[in-house]
C-alpha cells in the first residue's frame, strides 16, 4: 500500500515537472518580436491599439488612438482589457503608454472619456489638441479662442462657434481623472507628447522602443491644418473651422513597414482643408523607391508607398480622393465606420474610388470594420459586387449577434518572417530589407484569430 502510494507520488511529481517544463516551453514560444496594429470595431468612430513586442510575451509599449463614441465603450474597453496585460503587482490594472486623440470630435474622444474614467487603466503619455495643463488644479478650458488664417485654437470650436463643445469639457475633466489615478501608481503627472509645435510650426518624430534592435517611430505629418513639407509661414485654408481640419496625421515606421493614420483629414471640397495633396507630395519625397513583391509589376518603382493605411474620415465623400489613394500606393487599406443612418459612411463613392485605385501588387487588401446599405446609399452591396470573390483580399465584420462580441482587424509585422515562396521552399526576410505582414480578423469573445492574408509588400531596391 505504502509502496504503491510512493510510486504514485513519484509519478505525480514527475508529471508536475513535465507540466511545468511544458508550460515554460509554451511561454518561450509565445515570445514575440513584432508590431501589432489593432483596428478595433468600435462601431461609430475610430479606435485603434498598437502593441510593440521585443522578444517578449507581453508588449513593451502600447498606443491607443481614439476611442469611438460613448456607446462604443461596451466593445472598446473590454477589448483593451483582454489585450493588455496586468501591471506587475497590480491585478486588473492595465497600463497604456501613450494615448493619441486625433481631433476633437465626439466619435473619437467620447470613448476615451470612458477609458479615462475607468479605474482599471493607467496612462503615461497623451497627445491631443491641448489648451490645458496636465498639472493638478490646472484643467481649465478657455471660453474664447483667437482664430485667424495663421494661428490655431488649442481647443477647436464646434462649427460656427467660438466656444468649446460642452462634451469636450467632459474630455478635459476625464484627463484630470486619469492623471490623478495614474499618479497613484506612476507617482508623476501624465506627460504631454508634442507631435506638432504650435509656436515654431514644426513637426516632430516620436521615437519608440526598438523592436528586435530595429528603430520604431511615429512621424507626425499633419496637425492643426498644417502638413509636413508645407511652408510654416503659408496661411492655411482652414475652411469652416471643422475640427476634422485639425486632425493629426501619423506614419508609424518599423524598418521597411509604414502605416498611415490620419483621423478625419479631408481633401475633397465640403469646406475641408486639402491636406491629402501635400501629404502625398511629402511622402513621395520621403519614400522615393518601393518595388512590389506581391504582384506582376515587380520592376516598377512606386514613390510615396505606404504599406497599410487607415482611411481618412471613415471613407466619406470628402476624403481619400483618387489621387491620394493612388499616390499612397498601399498594399492594404482599412476603414473604420459604424451604423449611423445620418452619416452613411463609408459611401458608395468611396467604395468606387477604392475599386478604381491602381494596385501596388497583384493582391491589395480591403477591410472594413463595419459595412452597411443605407437606402439608396448601398455601400455594402457595391463593395460585395466589386471585391467579393475577386483576387483582392476583402473582408468586413458583420453585425455581431451578441453585443458583447469584440472584433478587430489585426495587422502583424514581424522583425523576421519565414514563409513559403513555393511548395517546400522557405524564405526568411528581415523587416529592414523587405516589408511583409499578416492580416487577421480577431474575435476576443470567441477567442478566434483567422488569418485573412499574408502580404509580400515591398523592398527599396531590386
Amino acid at each position: 500500500m505504502n509502496l504503491n502510494h510512493n510510486r504514485c507520488m513519484r509519478f505525480i511529481s514527475r508529471l508536475q515537472v513535465f507540466v511545468i517544463m511544458s508550460v515554460c516551453c509554451l511561454q518561450v514560444t509565445a515570445q514575440k518580436t513584432e508590431i501589432e496594429i489593432h483596428q478595433i470595431n468600435v462601431g461609430n468612430g475610430d479606435g485603434a491599439l498598437i502593441k510593440l513586442y521585443d522578444n517578449s510575451v507581453d508588449p513593451v509599449y502600447t498606443i491607443v488612438i481614439d476611442g469611438g463614441l460613448r456607446s462604443s465603450s461596451n466593445k472598446f474597453l473590454p477589448y483593451l482589457k483582454k489585450e493588455l496585460p496586468d501591471i506587475p503587482g497590480k491585478v486588473g490594472k492595465k497600463k497604456i503608454n501613450w494615448v493619441i486623440l486625433s481631433h476633437n470630435h465626439q466619435d473619437h474622444f467620447n470613448g476615451l472619456i470612458q477609458l479615462f474614467k475607468d479605474p482599471d487603466f493607467v496612462v503615461e503619455r497623451i497627445t491631443d489638441q491641448g489648451g490645458y495643463s496636465i498639472t493638478e488644479g490646472s484643467y481649465v478650458l478657455p471660453l474664447k479662442v483667437p482664430m485667424n488664417s495663421n494661428s490655431v485654437p488649442f481647443i477647436t470650436p464646434a462649427k460656427g462657434k467660438k466656444t468649446p463643445q460642452p462634451a469636450l469639457i467632459g474630455y478635459v475633466n476625464a484627463v484630470k481623472h486619469i492623471n490623478d489615478q495614474s499618479k497613484k501608481i506612476t507617482k508623476t503627472d501624465i506627460t504631454r507628447v508634442i507631435g506638432f509645435d504650435t509656436s515654431t510650426k514644426t513637426f516632430q518624430n516620436i521615437s519608440l522602443p526598438t523592436v528586435g534592435g530595429v528603430a520604431v517611430s511615429m512621424i507626425c505629418i499633419a496637425a492643426n491644418a498644417y502638413t509636413r513639407g508645407n511652408s510654416a509661414t503659408t496661411a492655411r485654408n482652414i475652411g469652416n473651422l471643422n475640427a476634422n481640419n485639425f486632425s493629426y496625421g501619423w506614419i508609424l515606421q518599423f524598418g521597411q513597414f509604414r502605416f498611415y493614420t490620419g483621423g478625419d483629414l479631408g481633401g475633397i471640397g465640403g469646406g475641408y482643408t486639402d491636406q491629402e495633396t501635400p501629404m502625398a507630395k511629402y511622402l513621395k519625397g520621403a519614400y522615393p523607391s518601393s518595388y512590389p513583391l506581391d504582384g506582376s509589376e515587380t520592376t516598377k518603382k512606386f514613390e510615396g508607398h505606404v504599406c497599410l493605411i487607415k482611411t481618412n474620415h471613415h471613407g466619406s465623400t470628402n476624403s481619400s480622393d483618387a489621387d491620394f489613394l493612388a499616390s499612397m500606393a498601399y498594399s492594404a487599406i482599412v476603414t473604420s465606420a459604424g451604423k449611423h443612418a445620418r452619416w452613411k459612411i463609408p459611401t458608395v463613392e468611396f467604395v468606387n474610388r477604392v475599386a478604381d485605385n491602381r494596385s501596388f501588387g497583384a493582391k491589395q487588401g480591403i477591410y472594413f470594420t463595419q459595412l452597411y446599405d443605407y437606402g439608396s446609399e448601398k455601400a455594402l452591396t457595391r463593395a460585395n459586387a466589386m471585391f467579393a470573390g475577386k483576387k483582392k483580399p476583402y473582408d468586413y465584420i458583420p453585425p455581431p449577434k451578441d453585443e458583447t462580441d469584440q472584433f478587430s482587424f489585426v495587422f502583424v509585422v514581424q522583425k523576421s518572417t519565414t514563409f513559403e515562396v513555393s511548395k517546400g521552399v522557405p524564405k526568411t526576410v528581415d523587416i529592414t530589407a523587405e516589408s511583409v505582414f499578416n492580416v487577421f480578423r480577431v474575435s476576443t469573445s470567441a477567442n478566434k484569430k483567422d488569418r485573412q492574408h499574408f502580404f509580400q509588400c515591398h523592398k527599396p531596391s531590386l
